[in-house]
């Protein structure tokens, strides 16, 4: 089934577990947390300007004996500090721009919520077999590299080689993280942050796999790794669908669930075809450089690195969630994509990364099945 996202809510349920503990028993349609007020959510930040697309809120109340009520349309919402009425809390706008939401309820005034109606937001393609949870895995290769390191010419090579393999190069995505050196036109800022995540020695070049600080250097052994990391079935299936209007990437995401578990969803933003002299080359195309992190969306390192959460979701679930990145003017618009990747929350309450997909503007990405 369909599961509309409330982020806020998410946040509140995982931090409250569902069982007060002080052994109450919770009310019908309560849920124990610890904080008086209202709580105002919404499933979508984005929204088309066409009237019809419409983002939905959720208005929860929490008394003063900590249990917490879905109190639907008894609250107030208020538009850009102006009180609305909307049908089934949904709203909808042919009329571009932000308009941000509050709901008043009790003398409480909840957070404030955004929503940014645009034109452009594509759709995600339709589901080719909706009833099917087995899905095809993708590893995550993240190539720590820069222009000026003479070594690195070997591990591009070692990757192109790898790319060329049809017995793997459908079994995971890579991406290049310049940060060996400022005056690389490839480098960013969120290549600093990833390899100070995973490249710990600073040692270049170093290949790592999904979100762990393994590394290899001859083909056989990345082989080999991957032989043993890779899985027959991932725990959850990626659509997508990119568009770029106005230099401004809106990407829209469907997550499908196989594996019940606490899920977070990242996006980063890769550019292709860099020219930037690499040092050590030995071929014309060692200076052209390709799936070149540029971003990561979020606002703080865990979120940037393993995603916004998605909270606890159950196998058989199907989410939608929506982003936009601004990029930047010495960016080449054309040759940027957007990878998303989910994550997990694993026995050892760390997120290990589930799957993966990439998608560049005006193209869409479909579920893939085994």
């Amino acid at each position: 089934m369909k599961k509309l996202l409330f982020y806020s809510l998410m946040f509140l349920l995982a931090a409250c577990g569902g069982d007060s503990d002080n052994g109450q028993t919770v009310p019908p349609g309560g849920q124990p947390v610890s904080k008086v007020g209202v709580l105002l959510s919404v499933n979508k930040n984005y929204i088309n300007a066409d009237g019809e697309d419409a983002a939905s809120f959720r208005i929860l109340f929490t008394d003063d004996k900590g249990f917490t009520y879905d109190i639907g349309e008894q609250a107030e919402l208020l538009c850009n500090g102006e009180k609305i009425q909307l049908e089934e809390l949904r709203f909808s706008s042919l009329e571009e721009g932000d308009f941000s939401f509050n709901a008043d309820y009790n003398n409480y005034r909840s957070n404030t919520v955004k929503v940014s109606v645009v034109h452009g937001i594509a759709s995600l393609p339709a589901d080719s077999d909706p009833s099917n949870f087995s899905f095809k895995h993708r590893m995550l290769l993240v190539q720590h590299t820069g222009n000026t390191c003479p070594n690195c010419p070997r591990m591009m090579n070692l990757l192109k080689s790898l790319s060329e393999d049809e017995a793997y190069n459908t079994l995971y995505h890579q991406v290049a993280s310049h940060s060996y050196n400022k005056t690389d036109k490839a480098y960013s800022g969120a290549a600093v942050l990833l390899s100070r995540e995973f490249n710990l020695d600073g040692y270049y070049p170093w290949l790592t796999f999904d979100y762990t600080t393994d590394y290899e250097h001859e083909i056989s052994a990345v082989k080999s790794y991957i032989d043993q990391h890779h899985r027959a079935e991932a725990a959850t299936g990626l659509s997508a669908a990119v568009s770029l209007v106005d230099n401004r990437l809106y990407i829209n995401v469907g997550v499908k669930v196989a594996t019940s578990g606490n899920y977070r969803i990242a996006v980063w933003i890769l550019e292709d075809n860099i020219k930037s002299n690499q040092s050590g080359a030995t071929a014309s195309w060692h200076h052209i450089h390709h799936n070149c992190l540029r971003e990561m969306l979020g606002d703080n390192k865990t979120t940037r690195i393993y995603g916004t959460p998605l909270g606890d979701l159950d196998s058989g679930e199907t989410v939608n969630y929506i982003t936009a990145a601004l990029l930047v003017d010495s960016w080449a618009a054309e040759n940027c994509k957007a990878m998303i990747l989910t994550s997990a929350r694993g026995s050892d309450g760390e997120f290990h990364l589930v799957n993966c997909t990439v998608c560049a503007p005006g193209e869409t990405v479909s579920y893939e099945y085994n």
